[in-house]
């Protein structure tokens, strides 16, 4: 069965969310901060009248800071509560897949963020678990 899913990166690494989950993909914009949020929380934009929570997966992902540039986008992700953004490097673009190509993260991962790994367009990437992404562990 075939997947279509939106690519892109973080880091010098490709991760891909199927496409059904993003709402749109825009470039970035003037981000409100809020206080004594998780760390990988950038804040919140205003989507045409609606509060979006952003999420910067470089920071989520534990890599080092980057200056947002031309090549910065925010995906906005549909959830099953309300749209979250998720702050890339670079949208590379859309692809399909097929589902029996995504295995499972190998258990040496200690937090799984990840649904799998998979070819796309001739690449290893990873296909993120939205939902764990979202969860804030408790310290």
């Amino acid at each position: 069965m075939k997947k279509r899913v939106v690519t892109f990166k973080v880091g010098e690494d490709e991760f891909c969310i199927e496409i059904d989950r993003v709402k749109e993909i825009q470039g970035i914009v003037d981000i409100v901060r809020i206080p004594k949020s998780p760390h990988f929380i950038e804040g919140i934009i205003n989507l045409r009248g609606n509060v979006v929570p952003i999420i910067n997966l470089r920071k989520r992902f534990g890599f080092s800071p980057k200056p947002f540039d031309e090549d910065t986008g925010i995906l906005m992700i549909e959830t099953k509560e309300k749209v979250v953004g998720f702050i890339a490097d670079k949208v590379i673009g859309i692809f399909d897949t097929t589902v029996d190509k995504i295995e499972k993260p190998p258990a040496v991962i200690s937090e799984d963020l990840f649904r799998g790994a998979g070819e796309v367009n001739g690449k290893l990437i990873f296909l993120l678990d939205i939902e764990k992404i979202l969860k804030i562990r408790e310290h």
